[in-house]
């Protein structure tokens, strides 16, 4: 009723939405690009479980990959997408680039913490019911560890240090890790059931690592289609000469 009545404030509506990839891609995709929603913005997480993210079921994974594959060309050529555009790859897509952006070589200084953790309190700050603060929406409540203050009492600098050094309970391993730029561990990847537990923060290295590899490979992907696409123009150029 409110985008029928008032369809200026579409802007102002957000959705959160979380996508379980045991459905159908189809039905999902349908749904998300539904034309009541269209003009809204819409935000996108993967179900977890345990604070990992659901492995891919097989089917919704190869149709997501084959969406991301046309938009890359579309968005490679310049292409109006119009009718076609699909926003769960578009914005799987734009994730994709905006972390590639992030990928620039540089050298680590003496002093660093891995890439994971964010700055909390700053993006996605979450208020309780009761005033109490925590870094975002998507770590648990029920856990002490992930409280960064109150309204009443401001923030929790201690908390928030601790929160940024999270690295700290593996530090050996992190250390030595091919992957530490490209770290997508924060403190909730160590919360084990209300207790910050460094053995359980281990138990997502792996995947971790998948999501680097992941993105060398987004990385080299963008750079061949890129430089596919100029071949192309650059020969067909050539022959209307």
């Amino acid at each position: 009723m409110i985008l029928d009545n008032h369809p200026e404030r579409n802007k102002y509506i957000h959705f959160n939405a979380v996508v379980d990839t045991n459905n159908i891609y189809k039905t999902v995709s349908s749904f998300i690009n539904d034309k009541d929603i269209e003009a809204c913005d819409v935000q996108f997480n993967y179900l977890e479980r345990n604070g990992r993210i659901a492995p891919y079921n097989d089917k919704f994974s190869s149709q997501l990959n084959y969406a991301l594959f046309k938009a890359r060309i579309m968005d490679e050529r310049k292409i109006e997408k119009g009718n076609c555009s699909d926003r769960l790859a578009s914005y799987t897509l734009a994730s994709i680039n905006q972390n590639i952006k992030r990928f620039a070589p540089s050298n680590i200084p003496t002093k660093a913490i891995p890439g994971g953790p964010c700055e909390p309190g700053v993006t996605r700050l979450f208020v309780t019911t009761a005033g109490a603060l925590l870094p975002c929406e998507r770590v648990s409540e029920t856990t002490k560890d992930m409280y960064i203050g109150t309204l009443d009492s401001g923030f929790d600098l201690g908390q928030i240090e601790k929160m940024i050094n999270v690295s700290k309970l593996t530090s050996d391993s992190c250390k030595k890790c091919w992957a530490f730029q490209l770290c997508t561990q924060c403190i909730k990847s160590a919360d084990c059931k209300g207790v910050i537990s460094p053995d359980y923060k281990r138990t997502a290295c792996d995947n971790s690592k998948r999501i680097a590899f992941d993105r060398l490979n987004q990385k080299i992907l963008r750079f061949e289609l890129h430089r596919h696409e100029v071949s192309i123009t650059t020969a067909l150029k050539r022959n209307k000469r």
